[in-house]
Parts: C-alpha cells; structure tokens; sequence
C-alpha cells in the first residue's frame, strides 16, 4: 500500500472516532447508524436526486486506485454539489425542523458556515 493510502486510511480512522465522540454517527460491527437524523435529513432532502449514498464503483478500484475520487482534496460543498445559494436553503429547512428562525442569529452564523465550508 502507498503512503496516501495509508494516510488516507488514518484520517479515515480519525474521522470515524470523531464522529462516535460526537454522538451523531456510531459504528457497530461494520454497520453505520445515524443517530441525529435531524442533522441530515434537511440536507438530503434538498438534495434529493443529485445525490446518492452508495456508488457503482468497485470498492478496490475506489478505495485503492490513485486516481480514484477517494484520493482527491474535495469539500463537502463540492462533493454534494451544493452553493452558497443552497446552503442558505438547507440551513432554513434545518431551522424551520428545529423550530430556530427568528432570524436574529442567521446573519452570523451563516457568515461562520460559509468560512468553515472552504475548509
């Protein structure tokens, strides 16, 4: 296995115990569970067809190809296809669902989202 690879495979790692720290996403044998669906039900909604959760590809190609996507420097943004535009959108769904909107601290936050966003 290549250095990339490798590392790829350690953030991957990362990530996953971020995510069960967070308590938003947990692992049990091999099997994901979303536990706040309230955090992406919006988002996939919005998306609808443009985006799916599983993918054609061969997992080896994906995962251990150089040239596979898995391998590229992409944003979330840019990996959902989604712009400033639609963030907006997504993030008034995710409000109206959690019954935030009084619009006091949309100017704010959305300035801190769309900064983190690039990231």
């Amino acid at each position: 296995m290549n250095k990339t690879a490798d590392i790829i495979r350690e953030y991957s790692d990362m990530c996953k115990r971020l995510f069960e720290i967070s308590g938003l996403i947990s692992f049990n044998n091999g099997i994901v569970k979303l536990n706040q669906s309230w955090t992406i039900t919006p988002l996939l909604s919005f998306l609808s067809d443009k985006f799916t959760l599983r993918g054609r590809d061969s997992y080896l190609d994906y995962e251990n190809k150089d040239n596979s996507v898995w391998f590229s420097d992409l944003s979330l943004c840019e990996i959902f296809g989604i712009n400033d535009n639609d963030i907006d959108v997504i993030m008034n769904l995710i409000k109206k669902q959690i019954g935030f909107g009084d619009g006091s601290y949309d100017f704010k936050f959305n300035l801190e989202l769309k900064k983190w966003k690039r990231i």
